[in-house]
């Protein structure tokens, strides 16, 4: 089991109120759809793992955040949606918030090859 499924299985394990300030605990749905993306996107391009951390939000979510050479990636995952935030140098490279779908996955992908990895294929 690597770094990203044993975090998970923390944050599945929350309680009620884990921050002290009235967090909830992590949907199932949530859960379900944070391992389809480690397992279509994150582990698919190995060189995110270095310098890529994920940590849940009191409002539900999880969150993967990469900051490296200046670069900033923010991927929130929910039930319904996911949102992506890339920016360089403070300058926002793209923003999407979007459905979870299938084909979502293969986008998001799409996008941190191309403004993280600089892989154009």
């Amino acid at each position: 089991m690597n770094q990203f499924n044993q975090k998970l299985e923390q944050i599945a394990n929350l309680p009620d109120n884990w921050d002290g300030y009235g967090a909830c605990i992590i949907p199932e749905k949530v859960l379900e759809n944070t391992e389809t993306v480690l397992e279509k996107v994150i582990f698919t391009e190995k060189e995110l793992l270095e310098d890529l951390d994920m940590y849940p939000n009191p409002n539900g979510t999880i969150s993967f955040i990469y900051d490296k050479n200046n670069y900033i990636m923010n991927l929130e995952i929910g039930i319904i949606n996911h949102s992506l935030y890339i920016s360089k140098n403070n300058e926002v490279l793209i923003y999407k918030n979007e459905e979870i779908h299938d084909y979502t996955y293969r986008s998001l992908k799409i996008y941190i090859r191309k403004y993280i990895l600089n892989k154009y294929s």
